[in-house]
């Protein structure tokens, strides 16, 4: 089956990938990492949605094509010549306030603020910061981090505050990840957190891996 076709792309996204093209940027999300970021933002009608890690826009096309009038975005990444790609394609859509800095920095500063959706596609927020990233999330939202494997797959963990369901992955690796959320604030010192982020997002890629080479080889997913 062929689940990319007629998946009905965002107007930019064309252009936003020939002007990635030529600057050299490589990280941009694919179709069906956008496709499904289009839907969970469909699922969060007037909702406040997090990206962090704008790139080129292309993850960020996808986003605003699944978000209602009511809704908006506030993406973030610290290279400015890849966040101008993206503005000159979407910053006529008010929804999106388009930010320029240390994502680790801007994680503190909404410390007040919550979100429906978190898209985790840089360091900060996904190998780094991951609690600060968390807390922002309201209760029934979703955080989604984009991971490149090893064989060039794209992984795609959801999880809800407190691990109370998981939507992605089968229940192998939803418990991983859900133990290992639960237990995220189990020090309060800032290097022993720091030292739990990295943990917990390095026991979350691993847990994922596991299962992707499983799959692969052909014994099961």
């Amino acid at each position: 089956m062929n689940d990319t076709v007629n998946l009905g792309r965002p107007a930019a996204l064309k252009a936003i990938e020939h002007d990635t093209i030529t600057v050299g940027f490589t990280m941009i999300s694919e179709t069906k990492t956008g496709a499904l970021l289009r839907t969970l933002a469909a699922s969060k009608p007037g909702g406040a949605l997090l990206e962090l890690g704008t790139g080129t826009g292309a993850s960020t096309a996808w986003i605003l094509e699944g978000m209602d009038s009511a809704a908006t975005l506030l993406t973030v990444d610290g290279e400015a010549k890849y966040v101008e790609i993206a503005q000159r394609h979407l910053a006529r859509d008010r929804r999106v306030t388009f930010h320029v800095g240390d994502g680790a920095l801007l994680l503190r500063e909404l410390r007040e603020r919550k979100f429906d959706l978190i898209f985790a596609d840089t360091w900060p927020g996904k190998f780094d910061h991951l609690q600060d990233a968390l807390a922002l999330l309201c209760p029934g939202g979703f955080y989604v981090s984009s991971t490149i494997s090893c064989r060039s797959q794209i992984g795609l963990m959801i999880t809800r505050p407190k691990c109370r369901r998981s939507s992605l992955n089968s229940s192998k690796t939803r418990g991983s990840l859900c133990a290992s959320f639960a237990g995220r604030r189990a020090s309060s010192s800032p290097r022993a957190s720091r030292r739990c982020d990295r943990a917990l997002a390095r026991r979350a890629v691993i847990s994922f891996e596991a299962r992707q080479q499983e799959r692969l080889s052909g014994s099961g997913w």
